[in-house]
């Protein structure tokens, strides 16, 4: 399960520290007035653990998981004294150790885009089912087809213009595979759920260089589990 791109990021320190702010707001929004610990939420793809964090010390019984050893060891570090050990875990995404109807929302804080198509669809549908049926909810960050840091990269397949690896230069240069969503695609994805809603995220520096790390597009996706 390790990625050695990965494993060599989280051991540099290349992880994020606090919280991402729209995870912030959706959370809190979504589920602050309810009792917290009865809100059971999967962070998938936890890094170094600063949305579990987040997610523990806000009261909700939180899980996560991620591929990578490096990860795991931050995140029950980061989160000690704030959570049972136990339910960060080491997993493959194509097959979440939980059982059906587990968790009342996954939060994917850009897991996905650094999976290769043919396990898209796979981690996709281990993600409704783990889902509460008819209520849990899947908040999602995916990189855009559109994002200017995608020529800096080359096709994994020449037939496959979604998988990019060997970034020259940009923020995906130490991202090792990389894959860029269409709205299209989303949709096509998620077809198993009820997507709620989509949206667009566009960052422009007026003063920067093109590489600048203040150049991005990605989506937002909210999507609810059927019945």
């Amino acid at each position: 399960m390790n990625n050695p791109v990965w494993e060599d990021n989280y051991n540099r320190g290349r992880f994020n520290q606090y919280p991402f702010d729209r995870v912030v707001s959706f959370i809190l929004s979504t589920y602050g007035n309810m009792d917290r610990k009865q809100v059971r939420i999967l962070d998938l793809g936890c890094g170094g653990g600063n949305n579990t964090v987040f997610l523990a010390k806000e009261g909700f019984d939180v899980y996560a998981v991620d591929g990578s050893t490096k990860s795991i060891e931050l995140t029950r570090s980061f989160t000690k004294g704030l959570c049972d050990p136990n339910k960060i875990i080491q997993a493959d995404f194509t097959h979440l150790p939980f059982q059906d109807g587990y968790f009342q929302c996954v939060l994917d804080r850009q897991s996905l885009g650094h999976n290769g198509s043919e396990s898209l669809d796979q981690i996709i549908s281990e993600i409704n089912r783990v889902l509460l049926p008819g209520k849990g909810l899947y908040f999602g960050m995916v990189f855009s087809s559109n994002h200017p840091h995608r020529s800096y990269g080359h096709f994994v397949h020449p037939e496959n213009y979604n998988d990019m690896f060997e970034f020259s230069h940009g923020i995906y240069k130490k991202s090792g595979l990389v894959h860029f969503f269409t709205v299209k695609e989303i949709f096509e994805r998620f077809k198993a759920f009820t997507v709620m809603d989509v949206i667009t995220i566009t960052t422009r520096s007026l003063f920067g260089m093109a590489d600048s790390s203040d150049n991005g597009e990605s989506f937002i996706i909210k999507a609810q589990r059927c019945e």
